[in-house]
Parts: C-alpha cells; structure tokens; sequence
C-alpha cells in the first residue's frame, strides 16, 4: 500500500510552493499498487497548471548524473501529452513520476533548455528539480492523515485495557506486589488498591469511542495511563530508568523484548537492564510519545509543517510498538 492516495497526493502537490519563474517540476512518488490508475487519477488542470503523471518502468532517475538525459528523454516521450496542452495555455507543468521504489535522496536537479515545441516559454534556459512528493519539507501538519490519529488512540486504549487487567491479575495472585507497583506509579507510601482499580475501570468505561481516545496527563484523572504520564514528565531519563527498574521488580514482564520504538532507542539510558526493565521503560516513552503527538494533532498549527513521509513512518513505528506491548499483556 501506498503512503498517499492519489486524492492526497494531489493536496500535497497543491500545497507545495513553486519557486520564482519555475515553469517546470518533478516529484517522485512511490506506488505500491497499480501505477496505471494512479496516473489517471493524478492527471489533473489547476487553473494554469497542468498536472501529469508518467510511469517510469526502467532505471530512470537512479543515477543522479544522468538526470539531465532522463529529463529530457521523459519529455520527448510525452511530447504528445504535452503539446496537447498547449491549447489550454498554461503557465506551469507539473510532473509525477510514479516509481516502484522509494527516493533514496534528498533531492536532485539540473539545468535544462526546455525543447522548442515545449508548451510554456520553449527554448528556456532554466533549472528543474526532482524532488520525493512525501519527503517535502512543507508537506503535511501534524494533523495530516498520515499520524493517523485515530489508530494510535485505539492502541493506546487497547494497552491501557491490557495494563488494568494485569494490574488486577496480580492484585489476585500477588496483593502484595500489586501494592508496592501501584504505590511506585502514585508516588505514595500506601493506597487503597480496590479503590484504585475501580477508579480505572471506571475511566476505561467511559470512553465510548476508542479511536477518539485522548490521554492526558490531569491529576484528576483516574487512569493508569495518566499516572504512567506523570511518572514520564516529572523525572529524567535516568530516573525513568529508574522507576521502570521498580516497576519491573513488581510486575515482571520479562517474558520477551520488545522492540522499542525509535524515540525510546534515541532516550536509552546508561547501565544494563534486565528485559523487564527495558520493557517498562519502553512502555513509558510509548505512552507519552502516544500523548505527544496526539497534543501535536491537537495544536497542529504551533509546530508547522513536517515531510508526510517522516510523520507516516513514526505513526507506523509507534502502533507497531503499541501493538506489540499489548500483545505481550494480553498473550504473554
């Protein structure tokens, strides 16, 4: 499957901006599915802009000093398409070569004299650049349908489901230990572990709509995932450490590693760790990069714009994490 649709591809080449006196530009898009009708649903005219796309099925493109011959190769291949332009007079041309693979650079372009039967100022002189359709800078906000808010809202209601059924395993087999867990995630010397409980499942009761599942980090708030919150924005990473080792010590999840996302890889911190550690750890960092760009959702506006790809990838890399913490909850 594709990162983008057509129909969001072509939101994305609107929202890019053209550069001064640029009558020409190339993206790069990536499709995993049927090239042929992805180009018929790209072919589009945007007032004085003609929008094609051309199916690249050779090794075009590949060799950056060889971009400037596949240019003009592409061109004289749709020497038809393009001269037929001509009657509607536009003033610039946008091109999507849609590849199998994915753009392994930043960008690459190349001076170029537009051919003599080009539709818009032939015989120019000028500069174009290739450049990947869902790795541009200023592709989406944080809101775009590439976080895919709502699937990390599910997982993280799915987790937090998974973490008060444990809770109440071990306050059955172990009262003890579900003590000492539940008075390290609180911050307190002793608690009622019944009126904890309730109190979570209670919150889980009242969300109706997984997917539109919103954590926070509210001292009102009766949620496991709230006071794992807490525990992640009041300590450093150390201390995070930290508590993750007392957690572990009372509710061991060592039965295997899971494969952190990449946030909690960048916040590993120093010494050695039993395997229930380090899951507890990561579980931390996913609950609160879950929270994070949920709130960046939220206020996208404040952050500005990010590359769709980047955003797709870190959503697709936490459910892959999320998922995989509730599976080692649900099924061991």
């Amino acid at each position: 499957m594709s990162i983008v649709t057509a129909q969001r591809a072509n939101e994305l080449i609107s929202q890019a901006p053209w550069s001064e006196n640029e009558v020409l530009r190339v993206f790069w898009l990536q499709v995993d599915g049927s090239r042929e009708e992805m180009a018929a649903a790209l072919r589009t005219t945007k007032g004085k802009e003609e929008i094609f796309a051309v199916i690249v099925r050779d090794d075009s493109f590949k060799i950056a000093n060889r971009v400037l011959t596949d240019m003009s190769l592409l061109l004289e291949s749709c020497r038809a398409q393009l001269e037929d332009f001509k009657k509607n007079r536009p003033e610039k041309i946008t091109v999507v070569v849609l590849m199998k693979e994915s753009f392994s650079k930043a960008q690459i372009g190349s001076p170029i004299t537009l051919p003599t039967w080009f539709p818009i100022r032939p015989g120019l002189h000028t500069h174009f650049y290739l450049t990947d359709l869902v790795g541009l800078a200023s592709g989406t906000l944080l809101s775009g349908p590439e976080a895919q808010i709502d699937h990390v809202a599910e997982l993280i209601f799915n987790l937090e489901q998974a973490l008060v059924n444990s809770l109440q395993a071990l306050q059955a087999d172990r009262a003890m230990q579900a003590h000492a867990f539940i008075c390290i995630l609180l911050d307190k010397e002793s608690v009622d572990m019944s009126r904890v409980t309730a109190d979570y499942q209670a919150h889980l009761s009242t969300i109706i709509m997984p997917r539109g599942y919103r954590p926070n980090a509210s001292k009102n708030t009766k949620s496991i995932v709230t006071d794992m919150l807490r525990i992640f924005l009041s300590k450093n990473i150390d201390n995070l450490a930290k508590a993750a080792k007392n957690l572990g010590l009372h509710m061991p999840i060592g039965e295997r590693l899971l494969k952190p996302s990449y946030l909690a890889v960048t916040l590993r911190p120093r010494g050695d760790y039993t395997t229930s550690e380090r899951n507890w750890f990561s579980i931390l960092v996913g609950i609160y990069q879950s929270y994070q760009i949920m709130n960046a959702a939220a206020h996208s506006g404040d952050y500005g714009m990010y590359p769709p790809a980047l955003v797709h990838y870190n959503s697709c890399d936490l459910q892959l994490f999320l998922e995989d913490a509730h599976a080692l909850f649900a099924y061991g």
